[in-house]
């Protein structure tokens, strides 16, 4: 008699009991923070390298760590001492791309190089009213001649209804994004 079918039975026993024990825990972990912070978005619930730890993102930008009971949440960096790896650096990075896609380009103002050879995109949050922004906006030409492209994505600083939220509004929903942006940092 052959014991293969039989190995082969109780590794899919196993890898069942597993996936229960994972969906269980995946459930109380979002109860958890469910109760802790109603209003967070959980996203991705998966097994950490770390054993009876789970890797929550919550956000869309945060990495946490919590037990498999939901019981204890840690929030920092988890390093890789073989590897030499900030594992939690990593995750944040992924998420930060997914982030940055997310914003569709027709939703940022683009400066590009006026030859059209684009060797460099660079996505900044600005504020019409913040110096370096302006210091950086005055050094466009020379950006676009390099073969950068610069592409803005609003950030007033001082919030939403402020005088400077009211200046983002009316570049972004101008008929002439850059000359109303370029204007609007000239003061």
């Amino acid at each position: 008699m052959s014991l293969r079918p039989l190995a082969l039975a109780a590794a899919l026993c196993a890898l069942t009991q597993t996936s229960v024990a994972d969906e269980a825990s995946r459930d109380a972990i979002r109860k958890s923070l469910a109760e802790l912070v109603p209003n967070s978005k959980i996203g991705t619930i998966e097994p950490a390298a770390v054993a009876g730890l789970f890797e929550v993102t919550v956000d869309g930008s945060t990495v946490l760590y919590v037990s498999g009971d939901g019981r204890y949440i840690m929030q920092g960096v988890l390093f890789d001492a073989k590897e030499k790896k900030n594992l939690t650096d990593a995750r944040q990075t992924g998420l930060r791309k997914e982030l940055m896609a997310s914003v569709p380009v027709k939703d940022r103002i683009v400066f590009t190089p006026k030859d059209g050879k684009v060797k460099y995109r660079v996505a900044v949050f600005t504020d019409v009213d913040c110096g370096f922004c302006r210091k950086l906006h005055h050094e466009m030409a020379d950006y676009n001649a390099r073969g950068i492209e610069i592409q803005y994505l609003s950030w007033p600083r001082a919030g939403q209804g402020s005088d400077t939220w009211r200046k983002h509004v009316a570049i972004f929903c101008a008929k002439d994004q850059q000359e109303t942006m370029t204007k609007a940092k000239d003061g």
